[in-house]
């Protein structure tokens, strides 16, 4: 009975052992973090202000944001030294206690006196008595984020006016070419002196206006009409010196009627045949049926229904002998790069006068290929 009575009390001894060291385990992990010094280890900028604006809690990350130390901002109001549009943030302050919570972009002001901008998240903290005390606002700070948008929006805003301006380039040209060789395909019949000079004054005024075109098209960081489209020599007459064909048959292939008009009245008061199309599909049907007799096709680049590089690649496809010179208003979508890169190595830009029409015509049908 002793020796039981020792073992029991062995026992007990023992469990109350393990109970006091079960109860000292919590003790062994550490003691819990004070709140304040985990909102310290936040990223972004944590500050409690009371319901007068006064800065309650000031933790690391909003030191190091608004470079304020928390001995300073702490008991002072925070319309006076932090906000850069205090209207804005009586309109949050409005809100948050209303609804209890806001989001929202603010601007605010360094101690150094920089401006920067910040994500800010304000929710109303009441007190064990449920009354409004205090609102908790975080601050991301996205000054630089907003930059890169603002760069990135920026951008985007200057690659729409040069397309835009890309756009009115390809039309004004379409427009300008034609009145720019009639005025020289004219010369070769007008005889009056006063005509003559009426015609120059219009001529004068088209190259202008392709100037500007030209202009533009800088301002966009684009590349323009061919340079040489505005100082070309003029067409004066048949005794101008330019290169005549010898009733060779050109293919003609453009959307715009006036182009088709004047661009082939001129190249048959130079000696050539000329068949318009309208299309890549009507071009290609028409090259097709005539395949043995056409010399040599211009074709536009920007056309509806088949553009000038699934033109160039079907007529190529059927006839790989087959001489092209491509031609385009502007280069909106590298147009020369592009008919480069198909096996076109002519390249017509609009708007173009009679001696370059003429000169490139020559030099395309002289040399062996496309």
């Amino acid at each position: 009975m002793e020796r039981m009575n020792r073992s029991l009390k062995s026992e007990s001894v023992a469990g109350e052992s393990e109970g006091e060291a079960s109860a000292k385990a919590p003790e062994d992990l550490g003691a819990i973090p004070d709140p304040m010094s985990i909102l310290d280890q936040a990223q972004d900028a944590m500050i409690v202000l009371g319901l007068d604006g006064a800065v309650r809690y000031w933790n690391r990350a909003a030191e190091r944001i608004f470079e304020w130390p928390a001995a300073e901002a702490m008991r002072r109001h925070a319309q006076d030294f932090l906000w850069a549009n205090p209207c804005a943030v009586d309109d949050a302050l409005a809100a948050v206690l209303a609804n209890e919570a806001w989001n929202g972009a603010l601007a605010v002001v360094t101690k150094s006196g920089e401006t920067r901008l910040v994500e800010s998240r304000w929710s109303l903290l009441r007190g064990k008595d449920s009354k409004s005390r205090s609102i908790l606002t975080i601050h991301s700070d996205i000054t630089e984020k907003a930059k890169l948008q603002d760069e990135f929006a920026r951008v985007q805003q200057l690659e729409s006016i040069a397309t835009l301006a890309r756009g009115f380039a390809h039309d004004l040209n379409n427009v300008l070419g034609p009145i720019i060789m009639a005025a020289d395909l004219f010369k070769l019949t007008i005889r009056s002196q006063r005509e003559l000079n009426l015609l120059e004054t219009v001529e004068v005024s088209a190259r202008r206006g392709s100037e500007i075109v030209k202009q533009m098209l800088a301002i966009s960081k684009s590349q323009g009409p061919d340079a040489e489209g505005g100082s070309e020599a003029k067409a004066g007459g048949a005794d101008d010196g330019l290169p005549h064909g010898n009733e060779e048959l050109i293919l003609l292939i453009d959307d715009e009627t006036s182009i088709r008009l004047v661009t082939g009245r001129t190249l048959e008061a130079y000696g050539y045949r000329v068949m318009t199309a309208c299309d890549g599909a009507d071009g290609l049907a028409k090259y097709t049926a005539r395949r043995g007799e056409v010399a040599i096709v211009i074709t536009d680049m920007m056309m509806p229904v088949m553009s000038g590089v699934e033109t160039i690649r079907a007529l190529l496809k059927f006839d790989s002998a087959a001489k092209i010179i491509a031609s385009s208003g502007v280069n909106m979508t590298g147009a020369e790069e592009e008919a480069a890169r198909n096996g076109v190595g002519f390249f017509l830009h609009k708007p173009y006068t009679v001696a370059r029409l003429l000169a490139l015509l020559k030099e395309a049908l002289h040399s062996p290929g496309t």
